[in-house]
């Protein structure tokens, strides 16, 4: 399965889909979203508040990062 992966900065959502067309929609717990088809599989799942969520477990691994012009990942800094 190949997934499409859509970050939506204005509103702190990031979205995995798998190319299938979505039908219905179901929230585990409080996030993510899973999206399933007509047959009931999952092809997608989109996760709100994103940054708020991943950045403080990224932030480590992050902190080492360079941008492709060799200064300090924006990811890096975006978190305090």
């Amino acid at each position: 399965m190949k997934l499409d992966v859509s970050c939506y900065e204005e509103t702190d959502t990031l979205s995995f889909w798998d190319r299938e067309p979505a039908q219905s929609a179901d929230d585990i717990a409080d996030n993510p979203l899973v999206n399933y088809n007509a047959n009931g599989e999952a092809v997608g799942y989109t996760l709100d508040h994103a940054a708020e969520i991943l950045l403080p477990i990224l932030q480590p691994a992050l902190k080492s990062r360079k941008d492709p012009t060799g200064k300090p990942s924006k990811l890096a800094k975006s978190s305090s």
